[in-house]
């Protein structure tokens, strides 16, 4: 059982590795497209407190692009995810090394008081958004 599940992860990381570099190669702003895209369903999904911290109205999807403080999260998400993916090759040690890092330069955010709901959602569409942009890119290419 466990060298089938040791199969299994490398078998996942080796398809988030070839998922990240085919779109990277493709066009790298569809990177940002699709984390962008995963953020403004993930806040959707969780309580509005979420949108002040980009300064954003709720229902303002059309206009993303046009907030600075938005575009760098994205920008530093990519940076973090690209560190993960391309460098490290989505090695488990390193996930939990540099997430544990994130996490306490993150530590004060919490101290605050805010809210750390947003992250499961975010687990979650991320994946979903790649996929898709994925899939949009092997469809392109091959036209």
């Amino acid at each position: 059982m466990g060298n089938q599940s040791a199969r299994q992860l490398s078998t996942h990381r080796k398809h988030v590795v070839h998922t990240w570099n085919t779109i990277n190669s493709y066009d790298p702003q569809l990177l940002n497209d699709a984390i962008s895209e995963a953020w403004l369903k993930s806040a959707e999904l969780t309580p509005t407190w979420v949108w002040a911290l980009v300064d954003l109205p709720e229902t303002m999807h059309a206009t993303y692009k046009e907030n600075a403080q938005f575009l760098n999260i994205i920008n530093q998400v990519r940076d973090f995810l690209n560190i993960l993916i391309k460098v490290h090759k989505c090695d488990p040690e390193m996930i939990k090394t540099l997430s544990f890092r994130l996490g306490a330069r993150h530590r004060h955010y919490m101290n605050e008081g805010n809210d750390n709901c947003y992250w499961a959602p975010f687990a979650q569409q991320l994946p979903i958004a790649m996929s898709k942009m994925y899939m949009r890119v092997v469809t392109e290419d091959s036209k």
